[in-house]
């Protein structure tokens, strides 16, 4: 750990051990790694349950992402909107929500939280907004090509072999953590402003 007693002026001096932890860098890093760890562990699952047709959701990623960029669709057939019970089944970003909402009056006055105001004039905090930045945004072309690179090696994994040697970094990933969850401890202990990490 540094040693340093080089430190700004003007801000608070912490312990020799402590230098250099407190770091939003250090920290999206980590968080980075763990979100990859996860990512990895999460679509082999996804793409085994719907080899076995136990799947209620589409393989997004594997999925053709000019279509999902184009055409964010969002699919819930339990997606209950309000008190009121009225179940919204199929909402896509391809035709304005005011529009689809709209083909039914009954379904419109019941839903008015989605038709505040017209297209152009959403609220910013709205449904309609936010699957309209969903859809502008590249997130799942992102998340497919971050994973792209890994899959073409794994494919050939059977879900129950996923635990093989096949992550060398597991190990470094381990060490990282545990780093990572002394290095909060230490703040703590010391009273610098963040919550313990439990085991």
């Amino acid at each position: 750990f540094p040693l340093s007693d080089s430190a700004d002026s003007g801000s608070i001096k912490l312990p020799k051990s402590l230098q250099n932890l407190y770091s939003i860098s250090l920290r999206s890093k980590i968080a980075d790694l763990v979100n990859e760890k996860l990512l990895k562990f999460i679509h082999p699952r996804i793409q085994f349950e719907i080899s076995n047709n136990n799947s209620k959701f589409p393989d997004l990623l594997n999925s053709d992402k000019k279509i999902i960029t184009q055409n964010f669709t969002v699919y819930n057939n339990n997606l209950v909107n309000g008190s009121n019970g009225t179940k919204i089944t199929h909402i896509s970003s391809d035709q304005p929500i005011n529009e689809k909402m709209s083909s039914n009056e009954v379904t419109a006055a019941a839903n008015s939280v989605w038709l505040n105001q017209r297209d152009g004039n959403v609220g910013t905090g709205s449904a309609a907004t936010t699957f309209h930045n969903l859809e502008n945004k590249n997130y799942w072309n992102q998340t497919s090509e971050l994973l792209s690179s890994s899959n073409g090696k794994e494919k050939g994994l059977e879900f129950n072999n996923y635990y093989s040697s096949e992550f060398p970094y597991e190990p470094r990933l381990t060490q990282i953590m545990k780093l990572w969850c002394w290095c909060e401890n230490q703040l703590h202990h010391n009273q610098i402003g963040v919550p313990r990490v439990e085991n």
